[in-house]
């Protein structure tokens, strides 16, 4: 399960991507770059919710 603060950053990087599409167009593939660029960062938020559930399976550097 995703804690608050996960949420949060993930709802940011929603209203960056936004953002990053009303400013104005320099290069056609600049959307698609930065789109895959936010869902690189959102799956590595994602993926630390499978860490915590799956300890015995995914290592953590944070593990006790």
């Amino acid at each position: 399960m995703l804690t608050s603060k996960e949420k949060e950053l993930l709802e940011q990087l929603g209203e960056c991507f936004n953002k990053f599409c009303k400013l104005e167009k320099q290069h056609p593939d600049d959307a698609r770059d930065f789109a895959d660029a936010i869902h690189d960062c959102q799956r590595i938020i994602i993926g630390r919710s499978a860490v915590r559930e799956h300890p015995d399976f995914f290592y953590s550097y944070c593990q006790k």
